[in-house]
């Protein structure tokens, strides 16, 4: 099973993009998500669909092997 977001990101991001980052519950509401100092490791590919005046349109697949607890 692969995991595929698609998204919206404010900022231009013009090539593929690995993020590593700890993301977990946000305190202030417990829907959202968001990135934290302690919380499960994250390793996503960002790729780029299209590019606007100041975001960007792309997927974001998880990497089956990056969910560490």
């Amino acid at each position: 099973m692969k995991r595929v977001y698609t998204l919206i990101c404010y900022g231009i991001i013009d090539e593929e993009t690995v993020i590593e980052t700890n993301i977990g519950r946000n305190e202030n509401n417990r829907l959202k998500i968001c990135e934290v100092s302690q919380g499960n490791m994250h390793i996503q590919q960002l790729k780029p669909i299209e590019i606007f005046e100041k975001y960007t349109y792309a997927n974001a697949v998880l990497k089956q092997d990056a969910h560490i607890k």
